[in-house]
């Protein structure tokens, strides 16, 4: 009898892990090229950041964003180590979607312009 149920319990546990299905999200790739801080990052600002950045440092407003990041030392351009990028990752990370931090991470490869 116990064999029988440990044979049992066995079946059940093989049986509830195949039952469980997972998926894979992964993130579109970043095919656009000359990425503008204007047309393509400040909307992810706006979008994502502003309700808390329009009144606390670095203040990520349209106009000012990006001077702010700039003059504040968030911006390593060429260079994913950069404090605006490391915030994104860490505790930032909740606020924006993958494919939001790829374009950021896209623009920062590109240079970081003011354009």
């Amino acid at each position: 009898m116990k064999s029988f149920v440990k044979l049992l319990f066995a079946a059940f546990v093989i049986f509830a892990l195949n039952a469980c299905e997972y998926e894979t999200i992964v993130p579109a790739k970043i095919t656009k090229t000359n990425l503008s801080f204007s047309q393509d990052i400040q909307p992810i600002f706006t979008a994502n950041c502003i309700a808390c950045h329009g009144s606390i440092t670095p203040k990520l407003e349209d106009g000012v964003a990006y001077n702010n990041l700039d003059t504040g030392n968030y911006l390593s351009p060429n260079d994913e180590s950069c404090l605006l990028y490391q915030k994104l990752l860490g505790s930032m990370k909740s606020h924006t979607t993958e494919t939001e931090r790829q374009y950021i991470l896209q623009w920062i490869k590109e240079g970081a312009k003011n354009n």
